[in-house]
């Protein structure tokens, strides 16, 4: 798998291939701005993208992992938890 600059980019892009892209996550903590689209990524799970691998949830030290996809994770997402979801353009 090759990291490589692209013409088409802007000079602060990479291209990353898509399967790199599944393996990759970012830590986004949960907002009410960004938590609709966080549960999708957690419902869609690890194996679909755009998916997440983990949930780090704010007021219990645990970790939920995403294999298989969680729908109650998802739905008891708060603000304050970190998803960890996989890379996405821009």
């Amino acid at each position: 798998t090759v990291v490589s600059p692209d013409p088409y980019l802007k000079i602060t892009e990479a291209a990353i291939p898509f399967p790199m892209a599944c393996c990759l996550t970012y830590p986004e903590r949960v907002t009410p701005r960004n938590r609709q689209k966080l549960q999708q990524c957690v419902r869609n799970g690890a194996d679909m993208y755009p998916g997440a691998i983990l949930v780090r949830k704010r007021t219990v030290s645990m970790l939920w992992n995403l294999m298989p996809p969680s729908w109650t994770v998802a739905r008891d997402l708060e603000v304050g938890d970190i998803v960890d979801r996989h890379l996405e353009d821009g």
